[in-house]
């Protein structure tokens, strides 16, 4: 991916505010749009009316460690946006991260009659950057 996201600063310890985000599909253009990757402008807005929960996959730069799933509130379905709901703990490590958007969804799976959760997870890396509070 060509684009690159802005740093979002943080602070070491803190919970809030809330970072809100919005979900873009860099794969498909937005109505009367033609897709430039280098523009998120021109990327189609995720609909998250059909979601069942959102995460931030949140992971230190320097770690090879799995992500953290931070959960996410859904602001407005219709404008893809989300607010990152920061815990005790997810900002106690300064540093740089990165972070991608995931969305769970449930089907029905007709074939086995059961539901099936499926995730989507954006292309997108976000960084951000943990500073000390002094």
């Amino acid at each position: 991916m060509a684009f690159q996201q802005p740093t979002i600063p943080l602070t070491h310890g803190d919970t809030l505010p809330p970072v809100r985000l919005f979900v873009y599909d860099a794969a498909h253009p937005a109505p009367g749009k033609v897709i430039n990757p280098n523009d998120p402008s021109t990327w189609r807005r995720v609909d998250l009316h059909r979601i069942d929960h959102a995460v931030l996959l949140f992971k230190h730069t320097a770690s090879f460690a799995d992500p953290v799933e931070i959960p996410c509130s859904v602001i407005n379905s219709g404008l893809g946006e989300v607010s990152v709901d920061w815990r005790d703990g997810d900002l106690a490590i300064e540093g740089n991260f990165v972070g991608k958007v995931r969305l769970y969804y449930k089907e029905l799976d007709e074939a086995l009659s059961i539901m099936r959760t499926l995730k989507w997870t954006s292309k997108v890396e976000i960084p951000f950057v943990i500073e000390p509070l002094f």
